[in-house]
């Protein structure tokens, strides 16, 4: 080899690394793209299915639909993403491209052509390690040979157990005739009655030709499950990669055995191989040959995987062709492989990429039969550009003089070129698919927010339900005011505190009717009359104080009556809210407003809170009636001194300027007698001096004449009833008097109590009423209140489907502005890659390798 074909070689291999930084940012930001499209068509057809709703939605919501419906955007996204994804590999080819170290040229050729004899003579290795096709052909399984000076070992990294079931069983189990999954794990697939099956179809006499090829698939997969035990720990295991020291150790890997019998297969669970070796007489650098697996291997995707080896592992294709009597030089196989190339040459000229290579092989082939397979090449080569090499692919000088010298120094003049124009074939499939990305997006994304805009805003409707409500509300418990006004007009009392009132006097009368407690009249006589001779005073205190307690107790219960009468209040308030509000907010139960309450509280409505609060708390800040009302009068029951009625002026009990004798009326008349009595006094002195008394013997005279005056004024009483005697019948006569008399007071006053009571209620329902319905921006807090049980209370106008159909529209607009800008990032990334690897762009693209109908000696065009 002269150094330019290494030199040139070694610069193109330069230039590619150049690339890798604007390629490898164009591999990313395709992979956004691709993610970003998925994306937007998942929020469109989303979106379609929410706005697909027609009479169901309201008549607001259904006005969001008359724009073009989004069928049409979701059938143009879904043709994005296929190109999109057509396009993926070529980009991943690319970037694979650039980074790859090596040249790599492909071999492809079918059995005994002298494929693997052409790949023995150019690496020197031997049938141990590329094995001879005379007998059986080599397993789809891809060999990559390395130009490795020093070495002679291989790397073999295997498939998974699911790789394997993909790739290997899927297929075969289709072409086989079943319709049922394939055995998902190994122990289902060592259990499947392959061999019950073949041995069927072996049974019947007559079988269809699609019966036949069906056995040929069944036969494969009763050899892969009985020599499973052979690999099923490769595929298993947690080692990917074998290394193999000895390269005569290789063949089990890459070839069925020589003996059909021998259940050693270990070549089902390899993926790739990867041998390392120094080529004879090469010395160009990072040289690679690519054993390509061929169509030989029944069932198996062999287009597929050919396809995207020859993308990402080859820079040349050879295809080995070689002269057989009786057959077309160019069969339709030949032409697949042909069609195959073109798919997966990405831009670069046919002439590089492709050579046919005819196998001279003087043992097999003679002059005519080589003579003629040439000109038939030659209509196929020449109509397509394509080199044509013939050589004896066993003959090392013809191959290195007519075969590989040739191919290396075409990639010593094209190979830079080559690169440039595959990027730039790709770079412009990018460019194209990304500014129709870009205007689809940017479309898609106007066309969602135009549409989100007419959805009915839910905050806003809220705010006029809220207010709907407020008002409601409003107009309901003005109702109830206007209930207590009407009361309060009427003088009526409260009914539970009137009620409770004469229940409790009805209570104190029948108690005093019956001896105080004693039972009967004649009972308590029997007990108080000895008491009475005793200590008149003390007895009269102890039936005082009976009496007290008795009054205080029956009229306490009263104030009950007060929490009834508010707890009746807060229900109609309650009922009133939790017809409105529902039960989510205001439970049925006597907590109810409590429960709302701490609702408010939660979501810090201060107004709202405030007005419940004062309401509950009503009770509390009101206090007892009985003592207000009727401890004073209670206290005035107990034995008294006090003045005798009409006696020097002092009015009889009712008469006017007579009330309870207290102690400020007695020492008031006390004081008066006592001036009109020292007034008499001092005439008295006055006469005594004048007839020449002693004026000591007036002053006693005068303190005798007041004792006189003053004595018959004072007595004992009970409330207004003068104690007569030490009796019991006196007593009882007293204390049954002033008993009713305080009964009758603290009635009357009492009643006045519960009439003003009912004001009290109207004026709570007024501040309630103001404050819950009336504040400045209550309504507000309506709406914040109502926010999280809005579908309850108002599920026609938040059901969810305005809501729904927002958030979808959402949903496309931001996956559409996302698409949009993975587009423009694409674009920017191709621009930046097609600066960097300018030149000259190859011709276009074969159209068409295939032909419809060609006769053996019938060729077409490649392009």
């Amino acid at each position: 080899m002269n150094m330019p074909i290494q030199a040139s070689i070694a610069a193109a291999l330069e230039n590619r690394r150049g690339q890798r930084e604007h390629i490898e940012q164009l591999h990313r930001t395709w992979l956004t793209l691709s993610g970003s499209i998925d994306a937007m068509l998942g929020a469109v057809t989303d979106a379609s299915g929410r706005l697909d709703l027609g009479e169901s939605l309201t008549p607001e919501q259904y006005s969001v639909t008359g724009e073009p419906r989004l069928e049409k955007s979701e059938a143009e996204i879904r043709e994005l993403r296929q190109a999109v994804g057509a396009l993926a590999p070529d980009i991943e080819a690319i970037n694979r491209r650039v980074h790859r170290e090596t040249v790599n040229i492909g071999v492809i050729g079918r059995t005994q052509a002298g494929k693997s004899t052409l790949l023995r003579t150019i690496t020197g290795l031997g049938p141990e390690t590329i094995p001879s096709t005379d007998l059986n052909p080599t397993t789809a399984a891809r060999s990559r040979m390395f130009h490795s000076p020093g070495r002679a070992d291989a790397d073999i990294t295997l498939l998974t157990w699911p790789e394997f079931r993909d790739s290997y069983l899927e297929p075969l189990h289709r072409q086989a005739g079943r319709d049922d999954p394939v055995p998902a794990s190994p122990d289902e697939f060592l259990h499947y009655p392959y061999t019950r099956l073949l041995e069927a179809h072996r049974g019947r006499s007559g079988d269809s030709e699609s019966g036949l090829i069906e056995q040929k698939y069944l036969n494969r997969l009763c050899v892969a499950q009985e020599s499973f035990d052979s690999y099923r720990d490769l595929l298993t295991g947690s080692e990917r990669t074998l290394h193999i020291e000895q390269l005569r150790e290789l063949r089990p890997y890459v070839a069925y055995p020589e003996n059909d019998k021998d259940l050693r297969r270990p070549y089902h669970a390899v993926r790739d191989v990867r041998i390392y070796c120094a080529f004879p007489g090469v010395d160009v650098e990072n040289l690679v040959l690519v054993d390509l697996p061929g169509a030989g291997e029944a069932g198996l995707d062999i287009d597929r995987q050919f396809l995207r080896d020859l993308k990402n592992e080859v820079d040349v294709l050879l295809q080995i062709k070689r002269p057989t009597e009786g057959h077309a030089f160019f069969d339709e196989t030949d032409w697949d492989v042909l069609r195959l190339a073109d798919a997966a040459r990405m831009g670069v000229a046919p002439a590089d990429f492709v050579s046919v290579v005819i196998n001279s092989d003087p043992s097999h082939v003679t002059p005519a039969m080589l003579d003629n397979a040439a000109a038939k090449a030659r209509e196929v080569v020449e109509r397509n550009s394509l080199p044509l090499l013939v050589g004896n692919v066993a003959d090392t000088a013809e191959v290195r003089a007519d075969i590989f010298g040739p191919v290396l120094r075409g990639l010593a003049e094209h190979l830079a070129q080559m690169d440039l124009a595959a990027a730039g074939a790709v770079l412009t499939q990018a460019r194209g698919l990304a500014e129709r990305a870009i205007n689809l997006a940017d479309w898609l994304a106007d066309m969602a927010r135009r549409r989100g805009e007419r959805v009915p805003d839910e905050e806003k409707a809220l705010r006029t339900e809220a207010k709907r409500l407020r008002n409601t509300i409003a107009k309901e418990l003005s109702d109830l005011r206007s209930e207590y006004d009407r009361q309060v007009r009427d003088a009526e009392p409260v009914p539970e505190v009137s009620d409770s009132i004469t229940m409790a006097r009805d209570r104190l009368m029948k108690w005093a009717d019956g001896g105080f407690g004693a039972g009967s009249h004649r009972h308590w006589l029997a007990l108080i009359e000895p008491a009475m001779i005793a200590d008149p005073g003390e007895t009269r205190d102890d039936q005082c104080t009976l009496v007290r307690q008795e009054l205080r107790k029956e009229f306490s219960q009263v104030d009950g009556s007060l929490a009834s009468a508010v707890g009746r209040l807060h229900q109609a308030v309650a009922t009133i809210l939790q017809t409105r509000l529902s039960t989510h907010l205001v439970p049925e139960g006597a907590s109810a407003l409590n429960a709302l309450l701490a609702m408010a509280q939660q979501h810090r409505l201060e107004t709202l809170s405030a007005a419940l609060e004062e309401l509950i708390r009503f009770p509390t800040s009101y206090g007892s009636i009985f003592l207000r009302v009727g401890r004073p009068i209670v206290r005035r029951i107990s034995p008294r001194h006090g003045q005798i009625p009409g006696e020097h002026g002092i009015p009889a009990p009712g008469e006017p300027g007579m009330s309870a004798p207290g102690e400020d009326q007695i020492a008031s008349r006390a004081a008066k007698v006592g001036r009109s009595l020292y007034a008499g006094a001092r005439k008295g002195v006055t006469a005594a001096g004048t007839a020449g008394g002693h004026p000591a013997v007036v002053v006693g005279v005068a303190g005798a004449q007041v004792a006189a005056e003053l004595a018959p004024i004072f007595a004992e009483w009970i409330w207004q009833e003068q104690i007569t005697d030490d009796s019991a019948d006196g007593l009882h006569e007293v204390l049954y008097k002033a008993f009713r008399q305080a009964v009758d007071r603290i009635d009357e006053r009492m009643r006045d109590e519960a009439g003003r009571l009912t004001e009290v209620l109207a004026a709570v329902v007024d501040q309630f009423f103001d404050q819950f319905a009336r504040s400045p921006g209550v309504e507000d807090e309506f709406a914040r209140l109502c926010w999280p049980i809005r579908q309850v209370l108002w599920p026609a106008t938040f059901d969810g489907r305005a809501a729904a159909v927002a958030a979808a529209l959402r949903q496309v607009a931001d996956a559409a502005s996302a698409s949009g800008e993975a587009a423009r990032a694409v674009l920017a990334s191709a621009s930046s890659a097609d600066r960097r690897a300018a030149g000259p762009r190859s011709g276009s693209a074969v159209q068409a390798l295939g032909h419809e109908g060609l006769a053996d000696d019938d060729v077409g065009p490649l392009d």
